[in-house]
């Protein structure tokens, strides 16, 4: 795979991550039993995150370069995404709208 492709896939991914909560709110909260309130209060915490992270990769951009930089963030994050790809399968009273 391209370093291009891989610089998209992050993209995707970045912007995936940034709008998911939206989209999937009704799916959480049948499934994990959290309310909008509490949803709210992680979609509002991803974002503050999000912007806090800003500091440090912008310093780690100017001191050890993009292509460093992009390599680590993007093995820790595809570290820490290992333990969620066995995705097991859930039961719940909902049906996707194309079936």
């Amino acid at each position: 795979m391209s370093a291009y492709a891989v610089l998209i896939l992050a993209y995707v991914l970045s912007q995936f991550y940034r709008s998911f909560l939206a989209v999937m709110v009704t799916i959480l909260e049948i499934d994990l039993g959290v309310t909008p309130s509490e949803l709210s209060r992680a979609s509002g915490a991803l974002f503050v995150v999000f912007a806090l992270m800003q500091f440090p990769i912008g310093i780690a951009l100017d001191r050890y370069g993009p292509r460093a930089t992009t390599s680590l963030l993007l093995t820790i994050g595809g570290a820490w995404a290992q333990p969620c790809l066995p995705v097991r399968k859930v039961r719940c009273n909902w049906h996707w709208p194309w079936r």
